[in-house]
């Protein structure tokens, strides 16, 4: 694969090869995305629980082994119980309906650390897809088509999604060391804990006054494209992998 042909990569395509070039924090970070957009369909405290500690603890998991793992036998006994609500529906379409609960359930399962290939970005990716469409569905004549719809409009922010966490491997940006003065690691650091995102125009200011001429980067800074925890210049800047 082409640095261009990345760019216009689907999201299985672009995993294929995330083993050689990504740590599973930027996996996991994916996967924390998808609960944080399935977040309305997260009711139970269960699954609750294993999300906010797959988001607090993204960069220190591996220090909170014994915690983890109650959390996500919690989580998976969750998403048993809401199964098995999910069948008891009534109707088809409250069956759908209960499945979009299962879905986020299933999300925050895998958020907190079970072990699947790949980090399990595909299946998030799958469930966080299928839960958007069948969350907006409107029961009229071409729902169906309106689901389909729903559902490749959410996968291809999830392939930009992850081109902003991963950035391109076949283009790796060079970053001059200089470039990290007080003003832009600070800017950068609170970014990164609170989600300013609004606040990648002050990056780039502060990467100019710091002799960064790079285009790439600042336009990476000021382009109007979604970004998340994890953004690979916010990485890069803080020397997170």
């Amino acid at each position: 694969m082409s640095a261009e042909q990345w760019n216009s990569a689907g999201l299985q395509e672009m995993v294929s090869i995330s083993p050689i070039c990504l740590s599973p924090r930027k996996l996991n970070l994916f996967t924390n995305w998808c609960c944080q957009i399935l977040r309305p369909y997260l009711t139970d405290r269960r699954s609750i629980a294993a999300a906010r500690f797959a988001d607090r603890h993204a960069d220190d998991r591996h220090e909170h082994i014994v915690a983890q793992q109650a959390l996500l036998n919690d989580a998976r006994v969750a998403v048993a119980d809401l199964t098995n609500w999910a069948k008891a529906a009534p109707t088809n379409a409250e069956r759908r309906r209960r499945r979009v609960y299962v879905f986020a359930a299933q999300v925050a399962q895998q958020a907190v650390g079970d072990d699947l290939p790949n980090g399990g970005v595909l299946s998030s990716s799958h469930y966080t897809a299928y839960a958007v469409g069948w969350a907006n569905e409107d029961h009229s004549n071409d729902s169906h088509d309106r689901d389909e719809h729903n559902r490749s409009t959410h996968l291809r922010l999830q392939e930009n999604i992850f081109r902003d966490i991963v950035g391109n491997p076949f283009l790796p940006a060079e970053f001059d060391p200089r470039w990290r003065t007080d003003d832009v690691l600070g800017v950068a650091r609170g970014i990164y804990a609170n989600r300013a995102f609004a606040h990648m125009p002050i990056l780039s200011d502060a990467l100019m006054d710091a002799g960064c001429e790079d285009e790439r980067i600042i336009c990476h800074c000021r382009n109007k494209c979604q970004h998340v925890r994890g953004c690979w210049l916010i990485d890069l800047i803080l020397q997170q992998n």
